[in-house]
């Protein structure tokens, strides 16, 4: 299918009981005496994402977040939503998540309202809302020097890859993309996979706007597809979805999922998209993540994560 070419004991005695009774009321006032001295500060509440790093430093943010509840309980987002417990032993912080009956542990430190941790082949560095960012936690999020702060967007997509600010976001979105495609944390029979891919936004026959990847190999089945809104913004693609015109991998998507479609573009001129995939029968799916620079482009090789045949697609630029 496709746009681009057709469309979860009693103690016994009197005399014991006041012992202990008293030796209670001593202990009490003891332990309200050493909290009043030294009470803990509140850290729950909700912590955005600043960094995410996999272990050869690459990575980038994609709306992550985590919410630590009263009682040792929160939730992680990645793309979908997670329960987890947690708890805190001074900066020590640990959090244990169960996945398809797997028990995964996500541990790290948690200091003055910013919070690290290591969760699977990613490190993830958040900071909880409204708290000001120290300048040693701002350095590491932003991995590289830049002038943008972060959470930034461009001025316009054509600034953000290096065009002229004045010039048409739509003209520049228009055209050919490369990237990758990954699917990671499968369940049911679905396989993990990482490919290198290929965007296209464009008009079809009837001047609608669409969006389309492809994975590397297969240019007749868009991997996802979606119509779009003729004039999105500089910082988001706008889906438009109607009555199975849409549709990722095998699946058709609702209309009530397009907020999940909003595609990011980043300040770096990148677009990205990030999904928990479930198969149209519910048997299986996995989390689906889309990144894309504009065709001829090249990538920062120490900061992104390249595609697997990247290094053919420097080759035929240079070439070229």
């Amino acid at each position: 299918m496709t746009k681009k070419l057709n469309d979860s004991k009693n103690v016994g005695g009197k005399g014991m009981t006041k012992k202990l009774i008293s030796l209670f009321l001593v202990l009490s006032m003891a332990l309200s005496i050493t909290a009043c001295g030294d009470k803990a500060p509140d850290v729950t509440g909700r912590y955005e994402v600043v960094s995410a790093k996999w272990e050869d430093g690459s990575g980038t943010t994609d709306g992550e977040w985590i919410e630590l509840k009263k009682g040792g309980k929160g939730t992680l987002y990645i793309g979908f939503e997670f329960d987890f417990k947690w708890k805190l032993n001074g900066e020590n912080f640990t959090g244990t998540l169960t996945f398809l009956g797997i028990e995964e542990s996500m541990d790290g430190t948690l200091k003055d309202s910013v919070l690290s941790v290591q969760y699977g082949d990613v490190s993830y560095v958040f900071i909880k809302e409204g708290a000001a960012m120290p300048a040693d936690t701002e350095a590491q999020a932003a991995g590289v020097e830049s002038t943008a702060k972060l959470g930034d967007t461009a001025g316009s997509l054509s600034e953000a890859i290096g065009g002229s600010a004045q010039a048409d976001s739509e003209e520049v979105l228009t055209g050919e993309w490369y990237g990758w495609v990954k699917e990671s944390m499968p369940w049911g029979d679905h396989n993990e996979d990482f490919q290198d891919a290929w965007g296209y936004v464009n008009y079809d026959e009837f001047s609608n706007k669409y969006f389309e990847v492809y994975k590397d190999g297969d240019s007749q089945n868009a991997f996802f597809s979606m119509y779009i809104e003729d004039e999105n913004t500089d910082t988001h693609i706008i889906p438009v979805i109607g009555n199975e015109d849409a549709w990722i991998i095998d699946t058709y998507l609702p209309e009530e999922e397009g907020q999940y479609f909003k595609t990011d573009i980043n300040y770096d001129g990148s677009i990205s998209l990030t999904y928990s995939y479930t198969r149209y029968d519910g048997n299986s799916g996995c989390l689906v993540e889309i990144f894309l620079r504009k065709d001829g482009v090249l990538w920062d090789e120490a900061f992104d994560t390249l595609p697997p045949r990247y290094d053919e697609y420097k080759v035929a630029l240079t070439k070229g």
